[in-house]
């Protein structure tokens, strides 16, 4: 095992959209209170279009923490939005001066991208985990907390969920289904597809998904863009977390017309202009579990991949940390089982 003193040096950058500063000040004092020696990258307090500061003044702050000896650590500050504009610049970067010595990189949502990036360009440790500059991580329960904090350590513990089982959708395995876990946000994930930095082969390896605020519709049409870019092929296992807010959107449309109504009325007013009783839904709501089952659970049953569902992991209720590029062990029981992570080894 590494010496854990070496493990507390943290860089908090900010990769994607600005950063509200009275959580990012709030998870500072919860990462000091815990032992971590956080430092601030400047231009995590900068704002420039959406995001916080610019693309090239992003970039160039992770590169930098990268490089430096004395950061174990870099701890995105928040998700949001501007990660996949980085990649060119960093790969820029990389191509001029080098790949940075391994380190760890921790975040989840519009992190996914870097998670994965820096895991196929630089060798990596990542781990989506929660990150400060959000109200969740000073309320995080403490389980979750108390795990995210030793795995950042390098310290050997269980995950946060150690003791439970979770439910199969689809292909009970009547073995353990040993692999890499890779993935992240769905969303996000599946715009690395069509890019320079696709995932390319996932064969053997376990998928984890979860997302935040998605339709129905979206979610379905980014899972048909992954099974037809291959995005599923050969893979032993899908392990799925929260999907966050991610309800069904069906629309309303005219309820028949009461006698004597005057149709060019309808037309000339518009629906939103009658009242609440003129509209109609123009379908049922679909429940998550049975769009989840139409857009996934059912081609992964067609390939014979087990679906596991209910890991904590997400933009909640669950924040639990899952580090990514480790290899985990789906049991027939309903288990999963941390094996190995390079960053837990000396």
């Amino acid at each position: 095992m590494k010496s854990t003193s070496k493990r507390s040096r943290v860089r908090v950058v900010a990769p994607s959209s600005t950063v509200p500063q009275v959580e990012l000040d709030m998870g500072l004092k919860r990462l000091a209170d815990a032992g971590f020696a956080a430092e601030v990258a400047d231009q995590v307090r900068e704002t420039w279009y959406l995001h916080a500061g610019t693309d090239g003044a992003r970039a160039q702050a992770i590169y930098d923490a990268g490089r430096d000896p004395h950061v174990d650590i870099l701890w995105c500050a928040r998700g949001g939005y501007g990660a996949a504009k980085l990649l060119p610049l960093l790969d820029e970067l990389t191509e001029k001066h080098g790949a940075p010595d391994p380190k760890l990189l921790i975040g989840y949502s519009d992190i996914t991208i870097l998670n994965h990036y820096t895991r196929l360009k630089w060798g990596w440790g990542t781990m989506h985990a929660n990150m400060p500059a959000t109200l969740s991580f000073n309320s995080m329960a403490e389980s979750e907390f108390d795990t995210t904090m030793k795995w950042a350590r390098g310290e050997l513990c269980e995950p946060a969920w150690s003791g439970q089982t979770f439910e199969y959708l689809a292909c009970p395995p009547s073995e353990p289904v040993r692999g890499e876990v890779v993935g992240g946000n769905v969303s996000v994930w599946n715009s690395l597809y069509g890019t320079p930095w696709s995932p390319g082969s996932i064969t053997g390896k376990i998928l984890f998904f979860e997302d935040l605020n998605e339709y129905h519709y979206r979610l379905d049409g980014l899972v048909t863009h992954l099974l037809q870019a291959g995005g599923l092929d050969g893979v032993a296992g899908i392990v799925l977390g929260d999907f966050t807010n991610c309800d069904d959107e069906a629309g309303t449309c005219l309820a028949a017309p009461v006698e004597g109504e005057e149709r060019s009325l309808l037309l000339k007013e518009g629906l939103d202009a009658l009242p609440a009783e003129r509209a109609q839904p123009l379908r049922p709501q679909v429940p998550q579990r049975d769009a989840l089952e139409h857009m996934l659970v059912a081609p992964a049953r067609d390939r014979g991949i087990p679906v596991m569902k209910g890991l904590p992991v997400g933009h909640g209720p669950g924040f639990a940390p899952l580090p990514l590029g480790s290899v985990f062990e789906m049991t027939p029981e309903g288990a999963f089982n941390l094996v190995s992570w390079d960053w837990l080894s000396e």
